[in-house]
């Protein structure tokens, strides 16, 4: 029997082994997956020292899960809890908003912007922007809103901005918000928003508006140059929704230039502190100047509570007042038509 154990031993375990070729496949694969990590992992890092910087001189900045969150509580960053518990809370989210104030550190703390390469929104405030500055700026990518407060920037530096980035929209205070800025807003094609305050624009820059195809929305403060004449440019702009303009030099005959735009439902126009009275023309149609009765209580004006029920779907009511022009849509059951008054009515000018 002992004889039969010694010809036949029993066969030793055989550990799992790996030749050199499968043992350096085994290292690339997990070398792929960490290296990615490892990536995001240091993006992470840099954005949030960016982070840091912008608030601790007084900014603001946000990562993209803080979007539209306006009524809730801002939800938790993006990605898995487990990657975010071992490698940091934003190691799959990315900063999107930067919001910049008054600071002598502005030229050097916007370079730095250039490790957020996500933001898709920045405000500067009313400072002189470096070459440096501006070069980090277009080379933004992905930015889509460029708020100028009040900044000073040569033409050839916004022709620059203009040139290279993909902005929709764009606020121009102050120095920026003249004829000769706004030349330069037609070489942005995709250009749906322009806000302009504390301006000096004419009839001339109405002009480089109305070069503006894609524009929807529209807010002017503090224009008395501007007057029907340049208000008519804006008849091109066959997309145009939103109209806010106080403080210019348009009165009821910028009636049918609203009438020519057929998406323009939402208008607010007053002269604010110019020597300017309209004629109260009252309460008519948009699409035949016949006069009507509104049935319903509107609260609020120019889109304030727009978002908070169904939007109407009816005909525009325009209503001019002696101090204001306003254009709302409404349903048909909103509103009633009235005789024609035999007294002097809108014609046009």
């Amino acid at each position: 029997m002992s004889e039969v154990n010694q010809d036949h031993p029993k066969p030793r375990r055989r550990w799992l082994s790996f030749g050199l070729r499968g043992l350096m496949v085994l290292v690339l694969l997990m070398s792929l997956p960490m290296g990615w990590i490892a990536r995001d992992i240091y993006r992470a890092q840099r954005e949030s020292e960016v982070v840091a910087a912008v608030e601790k001189a007084g900014g603001y900045a946000s990562y993209d899960y803080h979007e539209n969150v306006m009524w809730a509580k801002p939800p938790e960053p993006s990605g898995p809890w487990v990657l975010r518990k071992l490698f940091g809370e934003h190691i799959h989210s990315y900063v999107t908003h930067v919001t910049c104030v008054e600071s002598e550190e502005i030229n050097t703390l916007v370079p730095r912007l250039a490790d957020c390469h996500r933001l898709e929104s920045l405000s500067i405030p009313a400072v002189e922007l470096s070459d440096s500055s501006v070069e980090t700026i277009a080379r933004m990518p992905r930015l889509k809103h460029l708020a100028l407060l009040g900044t000073t920037l040569s033409i050839e530096k916004m022709r620059t901005l203009t040139q290279a980035l993909p902005l929709n929209s764009i606020t121009l205070i102050g120095p920026t918000a003249t004829d000769d800025y706004l030349e330069l807003l037609p070489e942005l094609p995709a250009l749906e928003e322009v806000n302009l305050r504390e301006t000096t624009i004419t009839d001339r820059g109405m002009k480089s508006l109305g070069q503006l195809p894609q524009l929807k929305s529209l807010e002017i403060e503090q224009a008395p140059e501007v007057t029907n004449v340049g208000f008519a440019e804006l008849s091109s702009c066959q997309k145009l929704t939103y109209i806010y303009a106080i403080g210019i030099k348009v009165d009821e005959g910028c009636v049918d230039t609203l009438k020519s735009i057929p998406e323009l439902d939402d208008v607010y126009i007053t002269p604010d502190d110019l020597d300017i009275e309209y004629y109260a023309w009252g309460t008519m149609r948009l699409d035949t100047l016949t006069p009507v009765k509104i049935t319903v209580v509107m609260g609020g004006f120019c889109g304030t509570f727009a978002a908070l029920g169904p939007e109407p779907t009816g005909p525009r009511i325009i209503h001019v007042d002696t101090q204001y022009i306003s254009v709302s849509r409404y349903d048909d059951d909103e509103f009633e038509d009235l005789p024609q008054p035999k007294q002097k009515v809108y014609s046009p000018k």
